[in-house]
């Protein structure tokens, strides 16, 4: 090792971080499994910006859609383990497609070293029927002619497995509508086409706002920051009920795990960013910090009751 390189080793340990957590001349590429510019690329351009500071890297952000998100984690999956490439999974790429698909191209369990668990988004229940609360719009569905129109931003999205969820704790009939993307269903939505819809919260906040959308009912297990007035699902008769959507940080599998913790330890301290919280808050996304053991061990639990759901409701893309 020559002189400067000894020196800056030094410094990084005189400051209590490991010798290897030296800036890369490499940057690192965050895949997201969706477009530019939405919510999910919002949140890891918001965490990486912060995050370069920590790493002494520069991340860029990689966009892969498509394939409900099939497309970027196989990216991932095939990456090479050396720390370079990591990528953003939430829902359908951790507990949900494994079920839905007949073939998959990796295994959540076993493809992925689990980094950090980001943030949650709330899903919150809209209309815009003339009813005053949940029990008012079920009742307004059992009492229709025909099947109330449920929309969904995909097969397997969780606006779609809470909608199944409601739907079986309710014996409620409603018609599952899948569109391409919460923004390709919300027309549909405020003319009337469509009676409901769980939309996470970042989206429906300014048309509960402007009044364009009713808020009735929030899907998680805990009432929104945002929406304090707005009770939750359990809350309105349907006990237990929980349905929300997550992001969190993978990387490809066999990671080391100085390589896990460092990044691990990047989210954690951009999580506790003032701007970034500010930013979040405005949003309506909670941050939802969980190490590597508590993240895994959740998607494998949520991965179950979602699962379950699924064969009972016999939902599968062939």
């Amino acid at each position: 090792m020559n002189l400067s390189r000894r020196l800056v080793c030094a410094g990084l340990l005189a400051g209590g971080l490991p010798a290897a957590w030296a800036q890369s001349d490499k940057s690192l590429r965050w895949i997201v499994p969706y477009q530019a510019g939405g919510g999910t690329d919002t949140v890891a351009r918001l965490l990486a910006d912060e995050m370069r500071h920590q790493l002494k890297q520069t991340l860029v952000i990689d966009n892969r859609p498509g394939g409900a998100t099939n497309i970027g984690m196989e990216a991932v999956h095939r990456a090479t383990p050396d720390g370079s490439t990591i990528g953003t999974a939430d829902n359908a790429a951790l507990m949900v497609n494994e079920h839905l698909f007949a073939k998959l191209s990796y295994r959540p369990a076993k493809d992925f070293s689990y980094i950090a668990m980001m943030v949650k988004v709330p899903l919150v229940l809209v209309t815009t029927q003339p009813v005053r609360d949940l029990q008012g719009l079920l009742a307004q569905a059992k009492a229709a002619s025909s099947p109330m129109g449920f929309a969904s931003a995909g097969v397997g999205s969780p606006h779609h497995l809470a909608m199944e969820l409601l739907k079986r704790r309710s014996q409620a009939p409603l018609e599952h509508v899948a569109y391409r993307g919460s923004s390709q269903a919300i027309p549909d939505l405020l003319s009337g086409q469509i009676q409901a819809m769980f939309l996470e919260l970042p989206v429906a906040k300014p048309l509960i706002e402007t009044g364009k959308l009713k808020a009735i009912a929030v899907g998680g297990a805990q009432r929104s920051e945002l929406l304090k007035n707005v009770p939750t699902v359990a809350e309105q008769g349907l006990s237990g009920f929980d349905a929300y959507a997550f992001q969190g940080l993978v990387g490809p599998a066999r990671m080391s795990a100085e390589q896990t913790t460092r990044l691990r330890e990047a989210v954690r301290q951009a999580l506790q960013s003032p701007a970034v919280l500010a930013r979040f808050a405005d949003m309506g996304i909670e941050p939802w910090f969980l190490g590597s053991d508590a993240f895994f061990q959740l998607c494998q639990e949520e991965s179950q009751r979602w699962g379950k759901l699924l064969r009972e409701a016999k939902i599968q893309v062939s």
